[in-house]
């Protein structure tokens, strides 16, 4: 099991898109998008299904980076999301509702266990005191 590698161009990696369903997850990729973040939550009526990144990672290339945005609440849901051969997920609520926010990145970090070679799964956080965001590594 290695870390994927998305070696790209500054050009390239400005081309990120967000998107929701089939429809917008397309118009992202018709516009070369690099680096994909699908959005676990219907802004229509607000619900939220970890589900659809496992869904729709099934109609992006590999060479494009998947991001799963929201609804991410426990282990279980990074290994549903590991398995779908997701790259990366975007915490928010589930951070900003914790009051051990170390403890539930630690118990967020141990699904199928750490990376290998003992690296640190996570990659980067901003102060969760005023943003709940952290850029998640997932391992193959």
């Amino acid at each position: 099991k290695n870390e994927r590698s998305f070696a790209m161009t500054v050009e390239q990696a400005l081309v990120r898109a967000r998107a929701h369903d089939e429809h917008e997850l397309e118009a992202a990729l018709d516009a070369g998008a690099r680096i994909i973040g699908v959005n676990n939550r219907n802004l229509k009526d607000f619900t939220v299904d970890i589900h659809n990144s496992e869904r729709l990672r099934k109609l992006v290339p590999d060479n494009v980076m998947f991001i799963a945005e929201s609804g991410i609440k426990t282990a279980a849901d990074i290994d549903i999301l590991r398995a779908a051969n997701v790259n990366g997920v975007l915490i928010g609520e589930t951070l900003m509702l914790s009051n051990d926010k170390k403890g539930m990145l630690a118990r967020l970090g141990h699904g199928s266990g750490p990376c290998p070679k003992g690296g640190s799964d996570i990659v980067e956080d901003k102060d969760m005191r005023s943003e709940a965001w952290v850029r998640y590594r997932i391992c193959e």
